[in-house]
């Protein structure tokens, strides 16, 4: 497996690695929504290599190895050297849908196959339901192939996001990039990194992602008497304060973003589905802890897999930048941290979601505030 690394900014573009890439099976780009409208950084990579697709999806920053860019577009363009080594990939559109679960089973009905290593999942931030996506996709991969990914961002606007391939990029779009054959290797982590306080509570009132209720409690009322002077700006400071919900085998917890606040019907809206009757727990930030935490993804992700090239895709949340401020390239230098390996690229974006599974498990989750590794590399 070879691959190169280019990034394109200020309308020119430079090399930042090359292993000797010549025929790309794909060509995995991340980069700022605008930039993408252009459309001018196309030219470049279709010259260079003319029967490479190219798959995309807008950001809330890019990143370039060990760096993180912003407006821009980092393009990696990955060659198997095995002759088992296979791509196949899928694109839908959401608005064709009766909804996201649906989507999700119609995008990945197709590539089920017993050489089938990894989904690499890419969707629209801000049109999906997330949590239905992933359960449509886990219905007809019944858990037996790992799925990751993220959700597109669109930096701190949250107007709309971008996904496609080749000249089929717009808003609504979700792609599976299927990779295939026994000389695979994947490797996968996610790690959150936020402490939790206060006591476990249940959420009594909720419907799909928008709590009303907390132990019976409005929930906007509960935030504030536990954050004191830190509610009074809750909306702004939603990034620093998210909240944890437990899985259905209540052994793992999920980190949940707030996205709006109602005050008039005291309800919170996040990033995910939050079913009623589940357990919570609210949760805050410790810088220490989240940059610690981007080394373990990278130790579950790349511990297991030989020192040969090899890409790893960082997909962190856009709260983590939020809160992480100037220190958000120390979180990229604490992911590379776990794990030396000379011959390792490393390449990803700030989203709008997670999408992995658990450690120990091939079910997939959505996620937000974590960071998600998922590392590739072939066999000798």
């Amino acid at each position: 497996m070879y691959t190169a690394q280019f990034l394109y900014k200020e309308n020119n573009w430079s090399t930042i690695k090359d292993q000797g890439v010549s025929n790309p099976d794909f060509i995995l780009c991340f980069g700022q929504r605008e930039t993408i409208e252009k459309n001018t950084y196309k030219n470049f990579l279709k010259y260079k290599f003319p029967d490479a697709p190219i798959v995309i999806a807008s950001t809330a920053g890019e990143i370039s190895n060990d760096h993180v860019s912003e407006n821009s577009i980092v393009a990696n363009a990955i060659e198997f050297s095995k002759e088992s080594s296979k791509v196949k990939y899928n694109c839908i559109n959401l608005k064709n849908f009766e909804n996201s679960s649906v989507a999700g089973k119609a995008l990945v009905s197709d590539m089920i196959n017993d050489d089938l290593k990894l989904i690499i999942l890419l969707s629209d931030g801000q049109l999906v339901n997330g949590s239905e996506l992933v359960d449509g996709i886990n219905s007809v991969t019944q858990n037996k192939v790992p799925v990751t990914g993220g959700l597109a961002g669109d930096g701190p606007n949250f107007n709309k996001t971008l996904v496609g391939i080749n000249d089929d990029i717009q808003e609504g779009n979700v792609v599976a990039v299927g990779l295939y054959g026994s000389q695979l290797k994947v490797g996968f982590g996610s790690k959150g990194g936020w402490g939790q306080f206060g006591p476990e509570r249940i959420l009594t009132k909720s419907t799909k992602n928008v709590v009303e209720e907390i132990d019976d409690k409005k929930a906007v009322d509960l935030y504030r008497l536990y954050l004191g002077k830190d509610a009074d700006d809750l909306v702004n400071k939603s990034f620093y304060f998210p909240i944890s919900i437990k899985d259905e085998s209540g052994e793992n917890s999920i980190v949940r973003t707030i996205l709006s606040i109602d005050e008039d019907k005291k309800t919170m809206t996040f990033a995910g589905n939050m079913p009623q009757g589940s357990k919570v727990r609210l949760m805050k930030f410790n810088t220490d802890k989240l940059l610690h935490a981007s080394t373990e993804a990278m130790h579950e992700s790349a511990s297991e897999l030989p020192c040969n090239n090899s890409l790893s895709i960082m997909i962190t949340c856009i709260g983590r930048k939020v809160v992480l401020n100037r220190r958000v390239d120390n979180e990229l230098e604490a992911a590379q941290d776990g794990w030396e390996n000379p011959n390792a690229m490393f390449t990803g974006f700030y989203s709008y979601g997670e999408i992995a599974p658990f450690p120990g498990y091939i079910k997939c989750e959505l996620h937000n505030q974590t960071m998600t590794i998922t590392t590739i590399t072939e066999l000798d």
